[in-house]
């Protein structure tokens, strides 16, 4: 009765309560949680598993139907990065660089744990190879106050508070806990998924970027 008077006020299709193929259909597209939105082109290619999120985020449609985008073209929209001491700057790609994306928080107790080891990482890449390791932070701050004194503290470049980027980045990369370190090269590929774990174990970098500690997720930059 509830599916029926739920159905009677909607404008779109049903399956018929409990229909085996729901199951089936939960099961292929890894449906775990509810509600959930999966959206399929034409011929059934998927372009987004959880598009739930998306639809939060834009609840007009005015991006509908949320395709994937390249990495860079999601930096590319912000106008400027801040640079350590207060400076601002472009960001621009390099084919021979690895770039980082911190998923951070300056209030949060993992992140400040982790921090030191990343710049140590930072700086022995760097002092390997200068210029082939960039951090790019990524932040959930809630106070520019907390924001700025942090970014200030550390040599990498921050996208600006509050951008609207980073639920966008967070939703690409399946973001859900920080830190996360997310390794990209100079193309936008994924090396390494989330680099935490590897880092904390390697902070000197001999074997930077991980690639084989890692899972490959090519497939959202294509």
């Amino acid at each position: 009765k509830s599916y029926l008077q739920f159905m009677a006020s909607m404008p779109w299709l049903s399956m018929p309560c409990g229909h085996p193929g729901i199951e089936t259909l939960a099961a292929q597209w890894d449906v775990r949680d509810l509600p959930a939105l999966v959206l399929l082109d034409e011929d059934n290619t998927i372009i987004s598993r959880d598009a739930t999120k998306l639809m939060i985020a834009d609840p007009l449609g005015t991006n509908f139907p949320w395709r994937p985008q390249p990495v860079w073209d999601i930096l590319a929209s912000a106008a400027k990065i801040n640079v350590a001491g207060g400076g601002e700057g472009t960001l621009s790609k390099e084919s021979h660089k690895y770039y980082g994306l911190f998923f951070g928080g300056a209030w949060a107790d993992p992140v400040k744990q982790f921090v030191p080891k990343l710049r140590e990482l930072y700086n022995a890449v760097n002092s390997r190879e200068a210029n082939s390791f960039e951090v790019i932070y990524v932040p959930s701050d809630q106070k520019e106050d907390q924001y700025t004194a942090f970014v200030d503290k550390y040599p990498w470049l921050a996208l600006p508070f509050r951008t609207g980027l980073k639920p966008k980045l967070s939703l690409k990369y399946k973001v859900d806990r920080i830190p996360r370190l997310v390794i990209i090269n100079g193309e936008g590929h994924v090396v390494c998924e989330d680099a935490c774990t590897p880092l904390i174990h390697d902070v000197a970098g001999t074997n930077f970027p991980w690639p084989d500690k890692c899972v490959y997720t090519m497939l959202d930059e294509h």
